[in-house]
């Protein structure tokens, strides 16, 4: 196209210069993107989709039986990240393809496993596939503005004065709460025993990434279960005990990345309470126990909570 034959804009010429207090502007708007990134909602959009998949079994391909529950899941998800899948799912040559495996495992810990496979992570408890409206529509709207700059939903929540959260209700609060006493039974929280069978599970069908989360998640729990709190009664202090047992005898080995993680509870456990001293007790029965807290304390390593 020749040069006298492109359109001219009908907008003042002026308007292309910015003053220089604009420009300042610019500066400080450009200083408060950060929070209007899109990364978390774009991924979180991917994560929902496989998370409906798993949910409600659409487009499945092979089944997974586990005690009497069939769970619909999808070749190209499963297969690919786990290679015992992999293995169990391979059609040998010249015979019908194999669509539906079972297993001998419990399907509420086998359907968190699932879970981590199609989204990442796993949540205590299983809930119902996520509505995706709010999402789909907040991910329009950002699409109608400009990039990172704030949407009528950032502009509510900006406006709605947050309430002050209560200390003793954080999740990892370190104040100490009152220990349990023989009026009010201990309960073994559920996120313990969870990334416990789910951790032997993960080892099972070698999943390195799974079995990292739940030894993360089991040590995060065990802390603020028994490290952070102020224990008094004796008797509800056992639960530290049957844990390690059970760590120990699902494996009948040492130094598994469980085993560390109860080595580290014990060192970091500061309080001389009734906890302490059931810790102190298990790792005297326990000769592996003792030598992996000593191996731990014994380690150069940088500041640890």
């Amino acid at each position: 196209m020749a040069q006298n034959n492109i359109p001219m804009s009908s907008i003042d010429p002026e308007l292309y210069f910015t003053p220089q207090t604009h420009i300042s502007d610019n500066f400080k708007e450009m200083d408060t993107e950060e929070p209007y990134a899109v990364d978390d909602l774009c991924t979180s959009s991917i994560r929902a989709s496989h998370y409906k998949l798993l949910w409600d079994g659409a487009y499945s391909d092979i089944s997974i039986v586990c005690r009497g529950r069939e769970f619909k899941v999808h070749r190209a998800i499963v297969c690919t990240q786990c290679e015992w899948f992999g293995e169990a799912f391979t059609t040998p040559p010249k015979k019908r393809t194999i669509r539906s495996v079972t297993l001998d495992e419990d399907p509420e810990v086998f359907q968190h496993l699932l879970e981590f496979l199609y989204t990442g992570t796993y949540t205590a408890q299983m809930t119902a596939a996520p509505d995706e409206a709010e999402r789909a529509k907040e991910i329009q709207d950002r699409l109608a503005a400009y990039p990172r700059c704030p949407i009528e939903k950032d502009t509510v929540k900006d406006s709605v004065p947050e309430r002050p959260v209560r200390r003793s209700n954080r999740l990892l609060s370190t104040t100490p709460a009152t220990a349990p006493t023989a009026n009010s039974p201990s309960s073994m929280p559920h996120e313990i025993l969870l990334a416990m069978h789910l951790f032997i599970m993960a080892q099972t069908y070698n999943i390195p990434a799974l079995q990292l989360l739940c030894q993360d998640r089991f040590y995060t729990a065990g802390k603020n279960r028994w490290v952070n709190r102020t224990w008094t009664d004796w008797e509800a202090t056992k639960e530290f005990e049957d844990v390690v047992l059970d760590v120990y005898g699902s494996t009948q080995e040492v130094n598994t990345p469980l085993w560390r993680a109860l080595c580290k509870l014990i060192c970091v456990k500061k309080d001389g309470d009734r906890m302490k001293e059931r810790m102190m007790v298990v790792k005297g029965e326990q000769v592996f126990l003792d030598e992996g807290v000593a191996k731990y304390m014994l380690e150069p390593r940088g500041n640890s909570r």
